[in-house]
């Protein structure tokens, strides 16, 4: 760690929001009472940590982060950017030497300020 995925777009995009899907062993079963550790209770391939960062032309920014994950989909809405390159900084998963993600898909979405 870190690992990371990098989306390049063939030109400037505007976008605001980013979904995610991470693999979460869907073949085993989980518990989901709290009186298990956490090992029993989070899927040892899901990201736990992680940021989405935006290639601001030299530097990467970070539009949103979550710790502690341990959902299959997440959404994140940010304020708008314009950029090139997405990337999602994974920083920890839940105990797998190696990160999964199984979807990203990048949106500008309507808000109220549009």
């Amino acid at each position: 760690m870190p690992q990371w995925l990098r989306l390049d777009f063939d030109k400037t995009k505007k976008l605001n929001s980013v979904y995610l899907t991470f693999d979460t062993n869907l073949k085993t079963k989980r518990y989901k009472s709290w009186k298990y550790t956490q090992s029993e209770r989070m899927p040892p391939e899901s990201v736990r940590d992680y940021r989405i960062q935006y290639l601001d032309g030299e530097d990467w920014v970070t539009v949103a982060e979550a710790r502690e994950n341990y959902t299959r989909r997440r959404i994140h809405h940010f304020p708008a950017v314009e950029t090139s390159s997405l990337r999602v900084l994974i920083d920890k998963t839940n105990g797998d030497p190696s990160a999964r993600i199984y979807e990203v898909r990048v949106y500008n979405e309507p808000t109220s300020e549009n």
